[in-house]
């Protein structure tokens, strides 16, 4: 077996982050790392919604998460011959723009107080449907940001910034003041998000 030599062994934040020298993939990095945060908080949020309209059930907890991650099983085969054929900077911004929409129509229902288990419903399947497309063309789009020699880095960076953003808001939950909402919800929240 051929070794390594010490300088591939020894690898420090010059060749740890080197795919963020490129500038259109360090502001897209920088973007993700941030949405990713609010898609977590908004993960969560809508979590501890509808455990308080529904009084805590469990069933529709898990129904909502059904509906959130279920159309990627049954979509995600489309959006990524959607990610192979169509131009993914348009199918980011639609997906993207689509998902903010959303996000807007349900904190909009919640802060005028009539938002309904409907809603969350049907919010998360459309979500979830969005996501399906969003995905593929997200992690193809990074072909386009880097040189070929730097696509392992940029692949490891990207896994990084979806982990970072929920990681932020685990420690964030665990901060949180007592009393905005029940212990049993919070440790509920910092669970599912580190599974």
């Amino acid at each position: 077996m051929p070794s390594l030599p010490v300088s591939r062994l020894i690898s420090g934040p010059a060749t740890t982050f080197r795919s963020l020298k490129q500038r259109n993939y360090r502001l897209w990095w920088s973007g993700s790392v941030l949405s990713n945060i609010g898609t977590w908080v908004q993960r969560i949020a809508q979590d501890w919604l509808v455990l308080e309209l529904t009084h805590n059930s469990g069933t529709a907890l898990g129904l909502v998460t059904a509906l959130q991650f279920g159309p990627s099983l049954l979509f995600s085969v489309f959006g990524g011959a959607m990610a192979d054929r169509a131009n993914r900077r348009v199918v980011l911004f639609i997906t993207n723009a689509t998902g903010a929409l959303l996000s807007l129509i349900l904190g909009l229902l919640v802060l005028n107080g009539s938002a309904h288990i409907w809603h969350v419903y049907l919010i998360s399947a459309l979500a979830g449907a969005v996501w399906a497309f969003d995905v593929p063309s997200r992690q193809a789009f990074v072909n386009e940001l880097v040189p070929a020699d730097n696509m392992p880095n940029a692949v490891a960076l990207n896994a990084m910034s979806f982990n970072l953003g929920r990681r932020c808001l685990v420690t964030s939950s665990k901060d949180s003041e007592p009393g905005r909402a029940s212990s049993s919800t919070q440790r509920h929240s910092s669970r599912s998000l580190c599974h």
